[in-house]
């Protein structure tokens, strides 16, 4: 169960960003993304980088006055429909929900997206979603299927292709030389005509080339090859080299606390250039400078490396711990501290794969666990036999993970003797766990064979109308529209926790109550308390 606040102001990271002071030459395009917009609840917005996606969609959306849209950036740390459902549950002060359990049941996470997200009627911006990769077509598929009345507007250089976002997608080209004019004039009305030929043809019709072809130093202008990063102070060079390095949008508090914090001219003559973008409290570098800085080469020494990933860390969010760790990956001792304070919550988050590429393949024993963890929320079977089991003297939370995973490959037999030897243990909380865990085995597989087991149950699930087309066997009706996952019965086990729990609360020792538990109350379609 869930509980939720009244709705509150939205934190700075997920607020909508102000649009560019000079926009132009999309009136066609705002027409266009007007229609779409008011047609069906997903609408995309596709193109190269440096065209001006992002613009467009941010000076559409403040001539439609929706000023209370939440801006959710995509980011190069997996499972973006996590990060999602974040932002709408702190947009609607939810609090209190399950993330582990949502985690690991996709319906129920787009679930709670759409429930949200309409419930609210909210307009929701996913940005540069090229980066979530495989799961952004999934994710489109769905919203696109199930939303009405709330409205995502989603940037991204790839068009998907989805059947259900036919006629929703614009394509950028490339603005026309007239628009081009008119902002080059709006940013420098002292340029000459030269230069500002010049500039234009390097630009490619994109305006973040224009404007950072102007904004370089007059005796710069003229230079060959790659304008970008041509110019630059050596200090504002680093600090192009860090925001490339930590890949995601840095915090100010952050770069105050980096071994060698960036001045405020610093960061002015980044921002200045276009290099940079405010994202409300933090400063990102912008994709296609991303990729020049990483054509050129990064300079910073493993000593920048791990004061980036010291002050990420203090952060608190899950995507700032994940980029502390890939920066810390080289050094075996700093990785594993931190992992061992944060690399649960870290799988919880839903970063099961972006940890797996961490530390999968480590050779060191105090990277298993971790890595048995990740492949488990991953739920992938050739991960899962690719590791060895724990060894006796291993953790009682190694070999109950273990035990599931072992579950998870259908060696029932082994994992029904690995939780009995720990429900013999010395270990109460692990005791009890175990238990749990074998009764809930017991439950699940009974529901699948249909009570098989005990024919009169059967017959009772029968004449309560379970076993027919559309019903699992315990009698809940199956949305037809929801496809079959993991047997006929995973919608109804999926709240099995709660009803073993009620009748073994007796059996939990005391002071060995886990919050996740505790009888969460009656059962619900949703895991939003409404």
């Amino acid at each position: 169960m869930a509980r939720r606040r009244s709705r509150r102001a939205l934190p700075l990271r997920y607020r909508l960003p102000n649009p560019p002071a000079v926009f132009q030459g999309r009136d066609r395009e705002l027409a266009r993304l007007r229609e779409a917009f008011e047609r069906a609840p997903v609408a995309v917005v596709a193109g190269p980088g440096g065209l001006g996606k992002t613009s467009l969609v941010l000076a559409f959306l403040e001539e439609l006055g929706a000023s209370d849209a939440i801006f959710v950036p995509a980011e190069r740390t997996g499972h973006f429909a996590s990060s999602l459902a974040r932002a709408l549950a702190v947009a609607n002060g939810l609090e209190e929900l399950d993330w582990p359990a949502l985690m690991r049941d996709a319906d129920a996470l787009v679930a709670l997206i759409v429930d949200l997200a309409e419930d609210a009627e909210s307009v929701v911006v996913l940005d540069d979603l090229q980066r979530a990769g495989e799961e952004a077509v999934w994710l489109l598929t769905l919203l696109s299927r199930y939303a009405k009345k709330s409205r995502f507007v989603v940037t991204t250089r790839e068009p998907p292709r989805i059947a259900s976002l036919v006629g929703q997608v614009l394509t950028l080209s490339a603005l026309d030389e007239n628009a081009l004019r008119e902002i080059a004039w709006a940013a420098a009305p002292d340029v000459v005509d030269a230069e500002l030929d010049t500039a234009i043809a390097r630009s490619a019709g994109s305006p973040l080339r224009l404007l950072t072809s102007l904004a370089l130093p007059v005796d710069a202008r003229g230079g060959e090859g790659e304008p970008l990063l041509r110019g630059l102070s050596e200090d504002a060079r680093s600090l192009v080299d860090i925001l490339t390095l930590a890949g995601i949008p840095l915090p100010d508090d952050v770069l105050g606390r980096l071994p060698s914090p960036p001045s405020p001219e610093v960061v002015a003559e980044v921002t200045r250039r276009g290099l940079v973008r405010r994202v409300n409290d933090a400063i990102e570098l912008h994709e296609v400078v991303r990729g020049v800085a990483e054509a050129e080469g990064l300079r910073p020494d493993d000593a920048t490396s791990l004061g980036v990933a010291n002050a990420l860390a203090d952060v608190g969010e899950p995507s700032a711990t994940l980029a502390a760790a890939r920066l810390s990956a080289f050094d075996a001792d700093r990785l594993g501290a931190l992992l061992e304070r944060e690399g649960e919550a870290l799988v919880a988050a839903g970063f099961g794969r972006a940890l797996w590429e961490l530390v999968g393949t480590k050779p060191e024993p105090r990277f298993r666990r971790l890595a048995l963890s990740a492949a488990l929320e991953i739920g992938d079977e050739t991960l899962l036999a690719s590791l060895s089991p724990p060894s006796d003297d291993a953790s009682a939370d190694f070999r109950l993970d273990w035990a599931r995973a072992l579950r998870a490959m259908g060696r029932h037999a082994e994992a029904d003797e690995q939780l009995r030897a720990l429900g013999d243990g010395a270990d109460p909380r692990a005791s009890f766990e175990a238990r749990r865990l074998s009764a809930l085995d017991a439950m699940s597989r009974d529901r699948f064979h249909g009570g098989a087991r005990d024919p009169g149950r059967a017959r009772a699930g029968r004449r309560r109308g379970g076993g027919g087309p559309g019903r699992p066997s315990g009698g809940l009706p199956r949305d037809p529209r929801r496809p079959r996952r993991g047997g006929e019965g995973r919608r109804d086990a999926v709240h099995a926790p709660r009803l073993v729990v009620r009748r073994a609360s007796d059996r939990v020792p005391p002071g060995h109550r886990p919050d996740e538990l505790r009888p969460r109350g009656p059962r619900r379609s949703s895991p939003v308390d409404r």
